[in-house]
């Protein structure tokens, strides 16, 4: 019997060693579950922030999207009207072969060329100098 409870009492603090350092181990894993539930919060937040930014940058840039396509139109219009222009004063003007005294265009006979006209009313009328 004398040895028996020496072997429990041999025992029993190496029971206590082993509870205190599992007690230790939950606490320890605690610890890091905290410290990982921390970081992931963190990282959610930052996430979060950085989500905002991008969509407030997509809606900028689809603003100046829409901006630059409706400018695209204006100037499409602008240039169609240009073009006719230019092939009313090429049209108008005097060719090597027949004037000798070629002049450039003048700022009047440039406007009168570039006003808005009715779209079937022609003009061929130049103002030779």
């Amino acid at each position: 019997m004398a040895a028996m409870a020496a072997i429990i009492v041999a025992i029993i603090p190496l029971i206590i060693y082993l509870m205190n350092k599992k007690g230790s181990d939950l606490k320890t894993l605690n610890n890091e579950l905290e410290y990982i539930k921390s970081v992931l919060k963190t990282q959610g937040e930052a996430y979060k922030t950085e989500q905002d930014l991008q969509e407030k940058k997509i809606k900028t840039l689809e603003t100046k999207v829409a901006y630059q396509g409706s400018m695209l139109e204006e100037y499409e219009e602008k240039i169609i009207l240009m073009q006719g222009s230019i092939a009313k004063l090429i049209g108008n003007g005097c060719h090597v072969e027949n004037c000798v005294e070629r002049k450039a265009y003048t700022l009047e006979e440039i406007n009168e060329v570039t006003k808005s006209k009715k779209k079937n009313e022609k003009t061929n009328t130049r103002i030779k100098k």
